[in-house]
């Protein structure tokens, strides 16, 4: 019950400073930056991997000590931090072209993965493979180790 209300009280702060941030001085510090995109990537990448590797290893505890949670805290707070810097540009991109164009051929790339994966991991709950809503957690990780890596491949080859 406690990481309940631990959950609770990191996204109540997180969602504080989501307002708070763009209306105050500290604002303009804030940038979107190529070692800042990388950074984010890179902990997509991190999260989704050890998210896997945690579900397949403790498929009950996952679930149970919320685990699933605080495996996707880092990913949450980046993305939050994106999305406050959208709020502060107010309608600029903060990313470049590439970065955009990169992203949207690795969202592509994640979808038809994702989709395929989808079969896999309902063939392995069908077998009893798998047990109970192990499936989602293990589909969200998969989701963003795909995307996140799958982004930063493109836009290192180009």
């Amino acid at each position: 019950m406690a990481i309940k209300i631990l959950l609770l009280l990191i996204l109540a702060v997180t969602f504080i400073i989501y307002w708070a941030i763009p209306r105050s001085r500290f604002a303009g510090r804030l940038k979107m930056n190529e070692p800042l995109f990388y950074l984010i990537h890179i902990i997509g990448i991190i999260s989704g991997f050890l998210g896997i590797v945690v579900t397949v290893i403790f498929p009950d505890e996952i679930m149970t000590n919320h685990l699933y949670e605080l495996i996707l805290l880092p990913v949450f707070f980046v993305y939050v931090y994106s999305a406050i810097l959208m709020r502060i540009k107010k309608g600029e991109d903060i990313l470049d072209e590439k970065q955009n164009r990169d992203m949207l051929y690795a969202i592509s790339i994640s979808w038809i993965v994702c989709f395929i994966s989808m079969f896999f991991i309902y063939a392995l709950f069908k077998s009893n493979g798998i047990q109970g809503y192990i499936w989602f957690p293990l589909f969200v990780f998969l989701n963003i180790f795909v995307f996140s890596s799958s982004t930063l491949v493109l836009f290192k080859r180009n």
